[in-house]
């Protein structure tokens, strides 16, 4: 099985993932600050609590932290899911549009089962799924999109790192540097899996929203990628993925 890591912050009694993932019998390790550490241990193991260090001061800087434990560890895969997880659904591949709701280890399971399918000329870097079933498409799966939320990274195929100085969109970013330098992702639409909006909820990135830290973050990625961007609103905009649309075939 994959080992999971997760990014944690404030959230000792609410992560809702972190305490689905405790009930199982998968590794798993709470990423946190060092000021979480007492009220983390109180209702997790010390020895699935990972304090990350001083200078990581912001969310790009806690996942490249998460990156480069895996890194370290010479793990080859990884599973890293935001805290606030909860919810998963499985669409049989017909179609039907019937939903079934699973448990976290099936989906688990379902997920790591598209590894072995991989191959290794098409540099796949990350795998993702289907946050909510709104806009359900009848695709199996999407090449070069945006994920978030719950990925499983293969550690050899990530040779960009995270941009320390993101405020937010912090994943995109990543992932369009990512493909730019010719590695590709996948995202299983079959897979669904449910999560509050991002900064909605105690804890976590909510005081970075409350200071327009989305809306900076949109700002710094339109400076990097203009052409890739579409603004609606201060906080609503839209990534223009069809620009790294590919033909990868996968057995699903």
């Amino acid at each position: 099985m994959i080992p999971i890591f997760i990014p944690s912050r404030h959230r000792a009694t609410t992560c809702k993932f972190c305490y689905d993932i405790k009930n199982t019998n998968r590794e798993y390790y709470i990423f946190i600050r060092s000021d979480d550490y007492e009220e983390y241990k109180k209702y997790f193991p010390i020895d699935n609590l990972v304090i990350l260090s001083s200078d990581v001061d912001n969310i790009s800087k806690t996942r490249q932290f998460i990156l480069n434990t895996a890194r370290e560890l010479k793990l080859e895969w990884v599973w890293v899911i935001d805290d606030d997880i909860h919810t998963y659904y499985r669409r049989p591949l017909n179609y039907d549009g019937k939903l079934e709701k699973i448990s976290l280890e099936e989906f688990l399971k379902d997920g790591e089962k598209i590894i072995k399918n991989i191959q290794i000329e098409d540099k796949i870097f990350q795998i993702g799924f289907k946050q909510s079933a709104f806009g359900l498409t009848y695709k199996p799966y999407t090449i070069n999109t945006d994920i978030g939320g719950i990925t499983i990274f293969n550690i050899n195929n990530i040779e960009i790192n995270y941009d320390p100085n993101m405020i937010a969109l912090e994943d995109t970013d990543f992932i369009v540097r990512n493909i730019k330098n010719g590695s590709n992702n996948i995202k299983l639409n079959n897979l669904i899996f449910y999560m509050p909006k991002s900064g909605s909820s105690k804890g976590g990135l909510e005081d970075i929203y409350k200071n327009n830290g989305k809306e900076q973050g949109i700002k710094q990625f339109k400076k990097k990628y203009p052409e890739l961007i579409s603004i609606a609103t201060k906080d609503k905009y839209r990534i223009k993925w069809n620009n790294f649309k590919k033909n990868i075939y996968f057995e699903i």
